[in-house]
């Protein structure tokens, strides 16, 4: 029988439960303009993680504006347009990714975006 659930992230299963992976993983949340997606996930495929890209929309500060019309009429959007980037890492490769991503930071000259962190107890395969 072949394995099941074989994710370059995921640590051997324990014992108790053949689906159910548990180990100081950590979820990592990149919020980014989608012109900077492709330098991103450069920096995360280099360190040998996986990531999923979602569109998103963002109400905050910044807003995207539209050219519309026959007379191209410049409107503005209540909503910015946002990428986010989730990775799922081992604790000890965390300061590793977000050293690449800062460094992508560094080398375009201005803010990439924001990350957020949050610990996974275990990952459950149904």
């Amino acid at each position: 029988m072949t394995e099941k659930y074989r994710l370059p992230f995921e640590i051997a299963p324990n014992d108790k439960s053949e689906n159910i992976i548990s180990s100081g993983l950590k979820r990592v949340e990149i919020f980014v303009r989608p012109h900077r997606v492709d330098y991103i996930i450069k920096s995360i495929k280099e360190l040998g993680f996986e990531a999923t890209v979602y569109d998103s929309k963002g109400y905050g500060e910044a807003k995207d504006q539209l050219r519309s019309g026959r007379g191209g009429k410049l409107v503005d959007l209540t909503y910015s347009t946002r990428s986010t980037i989730v990775s799922i890492v081992d604790s000890e490769k965390l300061q590793d990714l977000l050293n690449a991503i800062k460094k992508v930071s560094e080398s375009k000259g201005e803010h990439v975006g924001v990350i957020g962190i949050s610990p996974m107890d275990a990952l459950v395969h149904l």
